[in-house]
């Protein structure tokens, strides 16, 4: 099966082992056109973590893909949106079903790799002093590594914020106890901002 596309521009081709080939942003922007939004955004966000794609390059590439009747420009559309940001992308595969998560029970999206007053989290809502920790079982079995965790659990107790740690079992396992348990952890957060006189603890309506 041949595939041509007439819209390949000079600054999408490069040469690997002598062979023409695409960018790889031009690749993220053509699967695109035959995966879902989560499979475009593990290839891109492996990319990133292999510094194999720089996101300038990616904005290019959207910018020119996303238009009226290209396949695949909604998909790419969301991709674009869900990255170029000044957030890191997720640093773990866990981290990115979590992220999933939180969008299946309505919430806003979260600021990853945030700095809270007791160090980075994985997720936070600063304007509910909400952080969220995605806890894989290897990179939680050292002692010394559950031991700076609770360090930091306890400094953002202190300055009033919420830490829910994501086990992968939670994540795996029990996915859809585990969204009703953080759509609960947010709105109470929201409220018991909202008598400090912070923010409106509306809830926001479920993701479809």
């Amino acid at each position: 099966m041949v595939h041509q596309l007439g819209d390949v521009e000079p600054e999408d081709r490069t040469v690997r082992s002598g062979l023409p080939v695409t960018t790889v942003a031009r690749t993220i922007g053509d699967l695109a056109s035959v995966c879902s939004v989560t499979r475009v955004l593990r290839a891109l966000d492996d990319a990133l973590t292999r510094d194999r794609v720089d996101l300038d390059d990616l904005a290019s590439v959207a910018h020119r893909l996303v238009r009226p009747r290209k396949p695949g420009a909604r998909c790419l559309a969301k991709v674009a949106a869900a990255r170029l940001t000044d957030a890191p992308p997720p640093e773990s595969e866990l981290e990115r079903l979590v992220e999933d998560l939180l969008m299946r029970a309505g919430l806003p999206r979260p600021r990853r790799q945030h700095q809270t007053p007791g160090g980075r989290v994985d997720f936070a809502y600063p304007d509910r002093r909400l952080a969220i920790e995605a806890d894989g079982r290897r990179w939680h079995a050292r002692a010394d590594r559950m031991l700076d965790d609770r360090r930091r659990d306890r400094n953002n107790s202190a300055a009033g914020w919420i830490t829910i740690r994501c086990m992968w079992e939670d994540v795996v396992k029990t996915p859809d106890r585990l969204v009703g348990e953080l759509r609960d952890v947010w709105t109470a957060a929201g409220a018991t901002e909202a008598e400090r006189g912070g923010i409106d603890p509306v809830l926001p309506r479920p993701a479809a």
